[in-house]
């Protein structure tokens, strides 16, 4: 039971904080006005793509990490236009991932919907 538990919190804080890490992505790329990134928000911006990566991997979604490891690796050498498709990409995949963990979520406590619906 106590295990359950911590998996569904790391479900959680991950379901928590992940829209936040694609969301400042999103505000830095839409915050230049040139073709590629520059210093600081290239730097910002592989900083943020290695966090959702990282985490990403501790669920075990190889799709997603290889996504965010290719945004880390275009984000001073690629095209605005690369980085905006390919985080477009990533947020479908998250949007898998967020739904697989919310399932597993589910199974690891299966009487929350009971509880919740007396």
């Amino acid at each position: 039971m106590a295990f359950n538990r911590s998996i569904r919190i790391l479900i959680d804080r991950y379901l928590e904080e992940s829209p936040n890490l694609l969301q400042a992505m999103r505000e830095l790329l839409m915050s230049t006005y040139t073709q590629t990134l520059a210093e600081p928000e290239a730097t910002e911006f592989q900083r943020v793509a290695h966090s959702l990566k990282s985490t990403s991997a501790t669920f075990g979604a190889k799709h997603l990490v290889q996504l965010c490891q290719e945004l880390e690796v275009q984000k001073s050498t690629g095209s605005i236009t690369v980085l905006t498709e390919l985080l477009s990409r990533v947020k479908t995949e998250y949007e898998k991932v967020k739904t697989a963990l919310l399932q597993k979520r589910q199974q690891l406590n299966p009487t929350a919907t009971n509880i919740i619906s007396l």
